[in-house]
C-alpha cells in the first residue's frame, strides 16, 4: 500500500550502542569484566564469541579444582600479562588429587588459542558427562569409607559438576549467553537472492521474503523490520552484520532461492549481528507445488532456534497452501511483485494477477486483500488510474471480502482501516480495525503509522508521536522523522523542524518555514526536494503557495497553470490547487477547490482540519460545513 503524502524518506541511524556502565556483558571491542576470568581475545578487545565464555568457565573450573584462580596478580595489568602470555601453574600441581582426565578438560578450555580451544558448549558438556559417569561407576564398586583419599576428592568434584549439568551446564554463560539466542528480540530479513536463471523468477524470491516478514512479524517477543525498510537493500552486497547494527537488530537473516523447473531449491542463513557468526542455517528442497507454505516452515525453525513462541493466532492468520493451489499462490506473489514497484501501469497489472487468482479460487483472502492495497495505491493523485471515490469503494469491497473469507489477516484489516479513514471518514470504526490489525501483527509498521495519521487529524497529538515513534522504529529507511508530521500539524514547530532536518525531509521543513513566514528557505527546500520521493504536484503546488505569499502572483499563476494542463491527463488533486489559492489569497477558489476535494473523496482531504495553512478560514460557514459532514468537528 502506498504512503500517503506527509510520510517522508528519513535517513538511518548508524550510531552503534556503546558499552559504558560496569554492569554490562561482554561486548566486542570492551574488556569489560571480573579480570581473573577473561579471555586472551577479551584483553585484546576483539570481536568475542561462545568460546570466550568456554574460556571463562575454565577459569571457573579450575578455581573449584585447585581453590585458587588460574592467572592471579597484585593489578589489573598483572594479570592481563599473565592471561595473554603465561601458562597457568597445572592444576595437578597444586591439587595431586585430582583426576587426569579433568585437568585436561580445563587445559582445553584455558587454550590461549580459540581455535584449538573447546569449541562448543556441548564439547564440553559431553567431556564433562563422561567424567560423572565415570566416577559414579567407581563409586558403586566400593563404598565411600573405603575410597582413597584421591577418589573422594574426585567423588566432589563429580558431584559439584552434576550439580553444574543438571542447572544447565556451563556456568560462564552468565558471560555471554545472555547475549545470545535468547536475547534475540529483533531482526531483518534481508531481501532473498534470485539465484535462477531466469529473471522472471524475481517474483518467486521477493515473494519468500515478504511472507517470511509477515510470518515471523507474528512472533510477539520479536521485533522485525519493515519490507519497506530492508528491501532498500535489494540488489546491494550488503554485510549483514553492518546492517544489523545499521538497524539496530540483533540478528539478519539472507537467503538464496534457485528454481529449475518445478523444484526449487532455498539456503537460509541466520547471522548474529553483535560478532558477525551464523546462528542458524538450512537447506530447503521443495517442489513449486509446496511454495507456498515454506516461509512458515522456515519461521518456525528459526522461532524454535531462538527459543521464542508463535502467537496463537499465527496458525489462524496464515492461509495454508494446499499443492492443487500452488499457481493460485504464485499469481498472488506475482501480484504482490508489481504491486510494490507502486507505478500506475505496474498496479494495473498486479490488479490482474490479483484477479486471476481469485479466477481459480474465489476463497483465496490474500488475494482480495491484495486488491484492496492496489486500488487504494491507484487512487493516491501522484499514483493515479481512478477518481479516488471509485478507488475507494473498489477497495473497501475487497478488504470486506478477505476479512469475510479470513478475520485474521492483519493486512486487510489495515486495508480497511485506511479506506474507513479516506473514504468513509468512519473515524470510530476505522481506529477499531487498526486496533485489530495490531494485535495480529505489532511489528506491522505501516499499522502504526496509519493508526498514527488517524490520531494526527483528530488533534491526538501525544498519542499519534506513539505511534509514528513505533513506526519509525520499524521501518527506519522510510519512517523515520515521521513523528515530525504530527508536531507540524500541533503547530509545535521548533520539534517538528529538528525533526525534519535530523532526516532531510524537505517537503517538511519548507511547511514549517511557510507556517513561520520563512519564504525564501522554503523555497530552498521545495527545490531540494524536486526529483525526490515526494510527488511532483504536491511539490509545485507547495511551490505556487509559497510564491503567493511572497506576493509573486505571476510565478504563482504559471504554477496553477502547470497543474490544471496536468489534470487534463491524469488526476490532480483539488487539495493541490487549494494550496496555490491559498498562497494567492483568492478565499472563494480556495473554498471551491475544497469543496470539490469533499465530494471527490480526495485523499489529502483528511487533514483539512488541523493543517495550519487553512487556519485562516476556521471561521468561514462553508469551511466549518466540509468539517462537519467528514465528522471532525469537535
Amino acid at each position: 500500500m502506498a504512503k500517503l503524502s506527509r510520510t517522508e524518506k528519513g535517513m538511518v541511524a548508524t550510531d552503534a550502542p556503546t558499552v559504558d556502565a560496569p554492569e554490562q556483558l561482554t561486548s566486542p571491542g570492551t574488556t569489560v569484566g571480573t579480570v581473573a576470568y577473561m579471555s586472551p581475545e577479551q584483553v585484546k578487545g576483539k570481536d568475542l564469541d561462545t568460546r570466550t565464555d568456554l574460556f571463562s568457565f575454565g577459569a571457573v573450573l579450575y578455581e573449584m579444582a585447585t581453590g585458587l584462580p588460574p592467572y592471579r596478580g597484585d593489578t589489573s595489568g598483572v594479570i592481563f600479562e599473565a592471561i595473554l602470555n603465561r601458562a597457568p601453574v597445572p592444576a595437578g600441581k597444586l591439587n595431586p588429587d585430582l583426576p587426569p582426565k579433568l585437568e585436561e578438560v580445563i587445559n582445553k578450555a584455558l587454550e590461549k588459542d580459540r581455535d584449538v580451544r573447546c569449541q562448543a558448549a556441548s564439547e564440553l558438556r559431553a567431556d564433562l558427562k563422561r567424567l560423572k559417569r565415570d566416577a559414579e561407576s567407581s563409586s558403586r564398586v566400593s563404598t565411600l569409607p573405603q575410597v582413597p583419599p584421591h577418589r573422594r576428592t574426585w567423588l566432589l568434584v563429580s558431584a559439584v559438576l552434576a550439580a553444574i549439568i543438571v542447572s544447565g551446564i556451563i556456568l560462564g554463560l552468565k558471560f555471554r549467553r545472555s547475549q545470545q539466542s535468547t536475547a534475540i528480540d529483533s531482526i531483518a530479513v534481508l531481501p532473498f537472492i534470485n539465484a535462477s536463471s531466469a529473471s522472471n523468477a524475481e517474483y518467486l524470491s521477493d515473494g519468500i521474503t515478504e511472507g517470511l516478514i509477515h510470518t515471523l512479524s507474528r512472533v510477539p517477543q520479536l521485533r522485525v523490520m519493515a519490507r519497506a525498510t530492508v528491501f532498500h537493500y535489494k540488489e546491494q552486497q550488503a554485510d549483514p552484520k553492518k546492517v544489523g547494527q545499521d538497524l539496530n537488530v540483533h540478528a539478519v537473516l539472507t537467503g538464496t532461492v534457485s528454481q529449475r523447473g518445478d523444484s526449487v531449491h532455498i539456503d537460509t542463513a541466520l547471522v548474529d549481528v553483535r560478532d558477525g557468526s551464523e546462528l542458524w542455517g538450512e537447506g530447503y528442497d521443495r517442489k513449486l507445488s509446496e511454495i507456498g507454505n515454506v516461509q512458515q516452515e522456515i519461521a518456525r525453525d528459526i522461532s524454535s532456534k531462538l527459543q521464542l513462541r508463535f502467537s496463537s493466532q499465527m496458525d489462524s492468520a496464515q492461509e495454508k497452501i494446499p499443492p492443487q493451489d500452488s499457481e493460485t499462490y504464485l499469481l498472488y506473489l506475482r501480484g504482490r511483485y508489481y504491486l510494490d514497484k507502486q507505478t500506475t501501469n505496474d498496479v494495473r497489472t498486479s490488479i490482474d494477477y490479483f484477479q486471476q487468482a481469485l479466477s481459480r479460487n474465489p476463497d483465496f483472502a490474500r488475494a482480495y486483500a491484495g486488491l484492496a492495497d492496489a486500488y487504494i495505491s491507484l487512487g493516491y493523485p501522484w499514483i493515479g488510474g481512478l477518481p479516488p471515490r471509485q478507488a475507494l469503494q473498489e477497495a473497501k469491497s475487497a478488504a470486506e471480502n478477505a476479512l469475510r473469507l479470513s478475520s485474521d489477516l492483519s493486512e486487510a484489516h489495515v486495508s480497511l482501516g485506511h479506506v474507513l479513514v479516506l473514504h468513509d471518514w468512519d473515524w470510530r470504526r476505522a481506529e477499531e480495525e487498526y486496533h485489530r490489525a495490531l494485535a495480529l501483527d505489532p511489528n506491522s509498521a505501516q499499522a502504526h503509522n496509519l493508526y498514527g495519521e488517524l490520531l494526527q487529524v483528530q488533534g491526538r497529538t501525544e498519542e499519534a508521536v506513539r505511534e509514528a515513534e513505533k513506526a519509525g522504529q520499524l521501518d527506519p529507511i522510510n519512517l523515520q522523522g515521521a513523528v515530525g508530521w504530527p508536531l507540524y500539524t500541533a503547530r509545535q514547530y521548533d520539534q517538528a523542524e529538528k525533526l525534519f532536518r535530523r532526516y532531510s525531509i524537505h517537503i517538511g521543513l519548507a511547511w514549517v518555514y511557510m507556517a513561520t513566514g520563512r519564504y525564501p528557505q522554503a523555497i530552498t527546500e521545495l527545490q531540494a526536494e524536486e526529483g525526490g520521493r515526494v510527488p511532483t504536484e504536491i511539490v509545485l503546488a507547495s511551490l505556487g503557495q509559497v510564491y503567493g505569499l511572497q506576493g509573486k502572483k505571476q510565478e504563482a499563476e504559471k504554477v496553477l497553470a502547470e497543474l490544471m494542463q496536468r489534470s487534463k491527463k491524469t488526476y490532480v488533486s483539488p487539495s493541490f490547487l487549494a494550496y496555490v489559492y491559498v498562497g494567492l489569497g483568492d478565499r472563494e477558489r480556495t473554498l471551491s477547490a475544497l469543496e470539490q476535494a469533499y465530494q471527490e473523496r480526495d485523499q489529502d482531504m483528511i487533514y483539512l482540519k488541523v493543517d495550519p495553512m487553512f487556519d485562516q478560514f476556521h471561521s468561514d460557514p462553508r469551511f466549518q460545513e466540509l468539517v462537519r459532514g467528514m465528522g471532525l468537528s469537535d
